[in-house]
């Protein structure tokens, strides 16, 4: 239609198509920008999944759920995610080996959590108290190993199982409570906890 208009000199028309053309080029050119700003601001969202991969590492366990195996962070108070991405997060690792000893930590676990895995929070010092999920079925060996700021321990109803050495050497541990449906506590699970005064 251009080629057309500046043939036969039309030059009104010819103005007008161009004029059209480049104001059409113009939102196209501005939707894909709109578009790619769009995407920037979705993959930076706390909880996007591009955000959650620079935080942490994970496996998928064969459930096809989440074990949260490293926190790669370097905050003092860190919320476990309940997913990333589609998976849901059941099982915590050795996630949390690199905290500081010398600080106050806080940890958050989601409710979806199913597993607090060998050496999950071992040896951080500095965690003062955690809150153990009501759908923990079972908590690992030397999970809260040396973590000798916490002061009491409610352990859920669906635990049945507490690992070896899994509150070894938590000193400062006044109150524990154990459900009844838990059928196995393992060796030295409580050994070294000096303040216990209740269970």
């Amino acid at each position: 239609m251009i080629a057309y208009a500046s043939e036969k000199g039309r030059t009104e028309i010819l103005a007008w198509l161009l004029e059209y053309k480049n104001r059409t080029a113009d939102f196209a050119d501005e939707q894909e920008k709109a578009e790619k700003k769009l995407m920037r601001e979705l993959c930076s969202a706390p909880d996007s999944v591009i955000a959650l991969k620079r935080l942490w590492s994970y496996k998928k366990r064969e459930d096809g759920t989440l074990l949260i195996t490293s926190y790669k962070g370097t905050d003092t108070e860190v919320t476990v995610p309940e997913r990333i991405g589609r998976s849901t997060v059941t099982a915590v690792g050795s996630a949390f080996s690199g905290m500081p000893v010398d600080q106050k930590v806080k940890i958050t676990l989601p409710q979806t959590l199913r597993y607090i895995e060998n050496c999950a929070f071992h040896r951080i010092e500095g965690l003062e108290g955690i809150h153990i999920p009501d759908g923990v079925e079972a908590i690992g060996d030397f999970a809260f190993y040396e973590c000798d700021q916490i002061q009491n321990i409610t352990i859920p109803d669906q635990v049945k199982k507490i690992g070896d050495h899994a509150f070894q050497g938590c000193s400062s541990l006044e109150h524990i409570t154990i459900p009844a449906q838990t059928k196995t506590i393992g060796l030295f699970a409580f050994e070294g906890c000096k303040s216990l005064e209740s269970v």
